[in-house]
């Protein structure tokens, strides 16, 4: 029989939404002075192990929640000085007006990771339960309401069978479930299919981050970069970052639109080749790598967004789909749909949860206001910047049309119809194999174990991947989890980062990502 946990409210995701959420409500028990007894679960070995994120904070949320987490972070939160917005030619730069999303005055560059540990210790001063190293591998039902989850076996084999130190799942059962899991969570994909949540498809981009150390004569602390235009082509949605924070440390990063149609496009190799572009390549000049991640982002806002509430609980979070594409944010906007879920919930007010996000000013209003943006990037970069600033300075988000969604991984075009990309060798001075750069994600799987990528129809790799997209998966994934040697398909699953987009764009939607055993994957450290 199953082993049980009875709590009150049951959180999955410990990311910033989740302990958000948790700490918000503790927080109203407290000063109530009523019993409620809260648990977060969290896939990671810890609060913070598969955050990544670029990250500036808009400190609006967190400032009333904590106000003492600035000063916790040290040196890993760093005020925005400086804000530059570049279009980048090939060996050219030229400067951009900042629009007024872009400007980052008051925000804070952070390390997103380090900031969930440090709110982890906080909700764990205030009785919430931290339950870490438990994936959530299934949602419990009785009369079709969601009454908990079921975590995942540990220690079976390859073949599902029990090894030597097998423990089975347990059951943690709820009043209430609330899934902050972030960009496309496993459960979130569940309750949205079974309870028909979505209101139209997700867009989604992956982001790719690596950190460096540099010479503190190219380091201009609180400086923030963002930039269009090279490396990626006109049909190509996307841009890059650079933040220089903390003592001498410099992010720089890629977002790629997953609805990119070339299957040759190498997410992970774009990133290097932004990395030696002149304007950023000084600055990295005599530096060295010290951490490397990527995951999966949501992109289609306003009308993306499913219905948040369903039978026995609510969805929170990056997985809700709260990014601002004008602002490149979504951190705060998490967080505020944690604390509201928890004011909501303290108030017996969940029901009416939905909606109040929907006409919150800073969730629902703002992202309203942006709803045309990313749609209007489907014809090409040009098209899109041009409408981006009618929308921003003309119409002010009040155009009296909504752009529809397309999905992402519809959009990939066949090899014969695309141009190959061809990529250079890595000099090991700015640009780094991708297995050098993925021991810095600190990933790791026990081997012997039930794949975690699955894959639906094995024939479809062979009869559509292979022949007709010059096997995409082979590029598009960030951690070298997929290969075909000598014609056969290998899952190097242990390599995998958690990034969820090989779960996207696979043009035949024929690859499932659940999670593997609680407390593997990444282990990030500062991203």
């Amino acid at each position: 029989m199953d082993q049980m946990i009875e709590v009150d409210v049951l959180i999955v995701g410990a990311g910033p939404a989740g302990l958000s959420c948790a700490i918000k409500m503790a927080q109203i028990a407290k000063a109530q002075g009523i019993e409620k007894s809260i648990a977060v679960l969290e896939k990671g070995g810890s609060a913070g192990d598969h955050i990544m994120s670029g990250a500036i904070l808009n400190p609006v949320i967190i400032n009333d929640l904590l106000p003492g987490w600035k000063a916790s972070l040290g040196d890993f939160a760093t005020d925005v000085t400086k804000d530059a917005f570049y279009y980048l030619g090939r060996s050219s730069h030229y400067k951009l007006p900042l629009t007024p999303d872009l400007n980052n005055q008051g925000n804070v560059i952070i390390s997103l990771s380090k900031l969930c540990r440090y709110m982890e210790q906080e909700a764990l001063a205030l009785d919430v339960m931290m339950l870490s190293g438990y994936s959530a591998q299934s949602l419990c039902y009785e009369n079709d309401v969601v009454i908990g989850v079921k975590t995942g076996d540990m220690g079976l084999d390859r073949q599902h069978q029990p090894k030597a130190k097998y423990e089975s799942g347990v059951q943690v059962r709820a009043k209430v479930t609330i899934l902050a899991e972030g960009c496309r969570g496993h459960l979130t994909g569940q309750v949205i299919k079974k309870f028909d949540l979505e209101h139209a498809p997700q867009n989604y981009g992956i982001g790719l981050k690596e950190v460096w150390q540099v010479n503190p004569s190219q380091h201009e602390k609180g400086l923030v970069i963002h930039s269009l235009g090279h490396p990626l082509t006109s049909d190509t949605y996307g841009g890059g970052f650079c933040y220089h924070w903390s003592e001498n440390l410099l992010s720089i990063g890629l977002v790629v639109g997953l609805d990119y149609p070339n299957p040759y496009l190498n997410p992970f190799q774009e990133l290097q080749k932004l990395k030696k572009h002149p304007l950023f390549a000084q600055m990295l000049k005599g530096g060295k790598p010290i951490a490397y991640g990527a995951r999966a982002l949501n992109e289609g806002g306003y009308q993306a967004i499913p219905c948040l509430n369903f039978p026995g609980g609510v969805l929170i979070g990056c997985g809700a789909g709260f990014l601002h594409v004008g602002q490149l944010k979504g951190i705060h906007y998490a967080m505020r749909s944690g604390v509201m879920a928890a004011e909501h919930l303290m108030h017996g007010r969940l029901e009416q949860f939905d909606q109040a996000v929907r006409t919150d000013d800073l969730i629902g209003r703002s992202l309203y206001q942006v709803r045309n943006i990313r749609p209007s990037f489907y014809k090409g970069r040009t098209w899109g910047m041009l409408y981006s600033a009618l929308s921003t300075y003309v119409f002010r988000g009040k155009e009296p049309w909504t752009f529809s969604l397309r999905e992402d991984h519809m959009q990939l075009k066949p090899a014969k119809d695309c141009t190959v990309i061809e990529y250079p060798k890595p000099d090991h001075q700015l640009t780094y194999p991708l297995l050098t750069m993925l021991k810095m994600t600190g990933t790791r799987h026990e081997e012997n174990q039930p794949c975690h990528l699955q894959i639906q129809n094995q024939k479809n790799v062979y009869e559509v991947n292979v022949p007709l997209y010059d096997f995409p998966e082979g590029r598009y994934c960030p951690a070298n989890v997929y290969e075909l040697v000598d014609g056969v398909l290998q899952i190097n699953a242990s390599n995998c980062i958690h990034c969820k987009t090989c779960d996207i764009k696979d043009p035949g939607q024929n690859i499932r990502w659940v999670p593997p055993q609680g407390g593997e994957g990444p282990s990030y450290q500062i991203t």
